[in-house]
């Protein structure tokens, strides 16, 4: 009997991939009573399907499954995940994460000792590829969550709660609540975000009193790459951060063309004081200068959103979409 269903959507890292999988295959909980589904959104490589190759010619793992999918887009794959899978119970995760040993068997008997729970996170420790410069350890500070790089470590103790959070790379959820709420809303579209992804999702389960926990015991350990601790990233992340800020607030509606052109305006001219402050703090790495550019590339991701949404019909239509599962 299939009790758990881990999804792992990846696109083009198959090296990375494959650790993911590994550590899914190396779990505590009998392998035979859980499913792997690993959804590929990298349209033409063949990289990745390389890569699936020995775990695919293994006659004894009958509950593992590689699907390619051609429409580009994580929340496309979680919910492809989501639609075929056996279980009622899915886990989600990235395809740059490594499981901990107990974490199906964590969920598993955090569900059962709390059946009003209906969706969980848990903790998602970072593991660097090379030590991080000083200045993303001041921005960092002493945090326990750091959403820039999904780091997840708010409680101690479990915890559940009507307003829970959790980052994607690290979910548990019902699979009857999952498609109650409409699936998973749009987050990353090739190097672009359409939505608001993770938190649309939460805010979604909130709309509807859902229980959501926290289980210390089922935790992830995120890898995080070179490319991903310079200020370049991080400043492109908070481009797609004012992208999510924007879906959230037009996702409800979209205000005529007028309107839209007039809070474009509006919202170029509140700012205009922290785009030349950015322009003369660019490349510094103090705590002061850092907040400025984030800032500044935050509210730059909104402009660019809101644009977009002048421009683009068919954004326009996918930004009011409300069932995300109806999609794939």
């Amino acid at each position: 009997m299939i009790n758990a269903s881990i999804i792992i959507p990846t696109y083009d890292r198959p090296d990375l991939l494959v650790k993911t999988i590994s550590s899914a295959l190396e779990q505590s909980y009998p392998r035979e009573n859980y499913e792997i589904i690993v959804i590929d959104n990298s349209k033409n490589s063949t990289a990745t399907s390389r890569a699936m190759g020995p775990f695919l010619k293994k006659p004894s793992d009958q509950n593992f499954r590689y699907i390619k999918l051609d429409k580009i887009g994580v929340h496309y794959a979680r919910n492809k995940g989501a639609q075929i899978a056996q279980s009622d119970l899915l886990i989600f995760t990235d395809d740059d994460c490594i499981l901990s040993k107990n974490l199906i068997s964590s969920y598993i008997s955090a569900f059962k000792e709390y059946p009003n729970m209906d969706v969980s996170g848990g903790p998602i420790k970072l593991r660097w590829e090379t030590p991080p410069p000083k200045w993303l350890y001041r921005l960092m500070g002493d945090s326990k969550v750091f959403y820039m790089l999904s780091k997840m470590e708010p409680y101690d103790n479990f915890h559940l709660d009507k307003k829970g959070f959790f980052f994607s790379a690290n979910i548990a959820i019902k699979k009857k609540i999952l498609f109650k709420v409409g699936g998973f809303n749009p987050e990353l579209v090739g190097n672009s975000y359409v939505g608001d992804g993770e938190t649309g999702l939460y805010k979604k389960l909130w709309q509807q009193k859902i229980l959501i926990g926290y289980v210390p015991q089922a935790i992830i350990f995120h890898q995080i790459s070179q490319k991903r601790i310079t200020l370049d990233y991080f400043m492109k992340r908070m481009v797609n951060e004012g992208a999510s800020n924007a879906y959230s607030i037009f996702h409800s509606g979209i205000p005529n063309y007028f309107i839209l052109i007039l809070r474009i305006i509006a919202l170029v001219f509140r700012n205009i004081k922290l785009f030349i402050a950015a322009l003369f703090y660019k490349g510094k790495t103090d705590s002061n200068s850092l907040s400025i550019q984030l800032e500044a590339y935050r509210v730059y991701g909104q402009i660019i959103y809101m644009i977009r949404l002048l421009i683009d019909k068919n954004f326009r239509r996918l930004v009011l979409q409300k069932n995300w599962l109806k999609e794939i």
